[in-house]
């Protein structure tokens, strides 16, 4: 008989072999309908075109924050050029943009690299349609 822990649950004996062919089993019941497969490409391409133009507006905000910093840099140049800034200001300055840009090409890398992303999986899941089970046993991390 199993033993029973302290808040009344069970102990449970299956190899990890066994619980994973149960979860196979489990997934396989649920594969998806043929019509919800259909429909998959064109509700991820909503989907994305609602993601896309939020990442283009992002883009375009830090694409002119980066301009914005190029402009102070060019001015401060000047302002020290002329003595209107001192030498340690400057270089506080350089610094603290050169940290903003390095923030913002940063950011703008990593809105690109989700965009490439995305329109793999788009692509992906034109080409192919979803096999939990295949996907569970390809992707598992059991191997």
């Amino acid at each position: 008989m199993p033993a029973w822990d302290t808040k009344g649950c069970r102990d449970v004996l299956v190899s990890k072999e066994e619980l994973e062919q149960h979860f196979i089993r489990l997934l396989g019941m649920h594969q998806p309908t043929i019509a919800l497969l259909e429909r998959l490409p064109e509700i991820a391409k909503k989907q994305w075109s609602v993601r896309e133009a939020n990442m283009k507006q992002a883009s375009k905000q830090l694409k002119s924050r980066l301009e914005e910093i190029r402009r102070l840099n060019s001015a401060a140049i000047k302002a020290k050029l002329t003595g209107e800034l001192s030498a340690e200001d400057f270089d506080s300055l350089k610094t603290t943009n050169a940290a903003d840009a390095a923030e913002i090409e940063r950011q703008l890398s990593d809105l690109e690299s989700q965009k490439n992303m995305m329109q793999q999986l788009i692509e992906q899941s034109e080409r192919e349609l979803v096999d939990l089970v295949n996907a569970w046993k390809r992707d598992s991390i059991t191997g």
